[in-house]
């Protein structure tokens, strides 16, 4: 297998995706529908936002399907369990806690949950922790997936708090693999999605006080307008590329390859292709 390498001493573009603690109010859709009045961190609700529209938007059909009792555990699990809290000097964030809905989910079906990764029993085993919103950490793993996205760079920083959930990457970095080949996906287009994948979690800038991405607003539609179009309809239900991503128009900074990864810049395993989707109740909504 070919790899692309990546140069010592050289470097890459990001763009500024907001301060590390920022917090902002979920939308009202989302806000109305959770009984939700605090602010929660922009870096985590601009990623689930378009997940969290599907579960507002398909209320109805899951109480239909699964019944009222499991349809309100999953908007009370998802609800508090993935939209912490923002303390009013935004540095930290707690999560809800629902001892009750997570004590009933073993009536509803194991699969009914699902984001980012995420069961509703790990949400559950998150319910009341606090993060720390100031500070960075490196992934002591080193790599997402070794054979697809290869090392990371070595001096690379992420969120502290989003560290125990970067093995979700490697964990489900093919789930797609087998739909994406059923469905001929060309190959171009699934390597798009293996670029955008993995780099597609925000990392800290040098000074440890900004976060960056290495997606676009513009990488990801292009990732999206390349797929057929019944993988087209399923993904624009999960993705907002204009919430989630920066403009590539928008600020950018430019640091050492060693402190950050690239869109265009990525070991990349030539052959092999895969990607990483957090869907929630998918199958029954699409």
């Amino acid at each position: 297998q070919s790899r692309a390498t990546i140069t010592a001493g050289g470097t890459i573009k990001a763009w500024v995706d907001g301060d590390l603690n920022s917090c902002i109010q979920p939308n009202s859709k989302i806000s109305t529908f959770c009984s939700i009045s605090y602010a929660t961190p922009a870096i985590i609700i601009k990623r689930v936002t378009k997940v969290l529209e599907v579960v507002v938007d398909g209320f109805s059909n899951i109480q239909s399907q699964f019944g009222t009792n499991c349809a309100n555990i999953v908007k009370e699990v998802v609800c508090h369990g993935i939209i912490p809290q923002c303390s009013s000097n935004r540095t930290i964030a707690t999560y809800g806690r629902f001892p009750t809905a997570c004590a009933g989910m073993s009536s509803c079906s194991s699969t009914l949950i699902n984001i980012n990764g995420q069961t509703g029993a790990q949400i559950c085993a998150g319910a009341g922790r606090s993060i720390d919103l100031t500070t960075c950490g490196k992934y002591s793993v080193g790599s997402f997936n070794s054979q697809l996205c290869g090392q990371l760079p070595a001096n690379i920083t992420f969120p502290s708090w989003m560290l125990p959930n970067l093995p979700g990457i490697s964990a489900t970095v093919g789930s797609l693999k087998v739909q994406l080949e059923r469905g001929r996906v060309s190959q171009d287009c699934v390597n798009k999605w293996v670029k955008m994948i993995c780099v597609n979690a925000p990392f800290c800038d040098a000074a440890r006080s900004k976060a960056l991405s290495a997606v676009t607003k513009q990488q990801c539609q292009a990732a999206i307008d390349c797929l057929p179009s019944n993988f087209k309809t399923a993904f624009n239900l999960v993705y907002d590329c204009a919430v989630t991503y920066p403009d590539q128009a928008s600020a950018s900074v430019t640091i050492s390859n060693d402190k950050g990864y690239s869109g265009n810049a990525i070991s990349l395993a030539m052959g092999s292709a895969a990607l990483y989707i957090g869907c929630l109740l998918f199958s029954i909504l699409s």
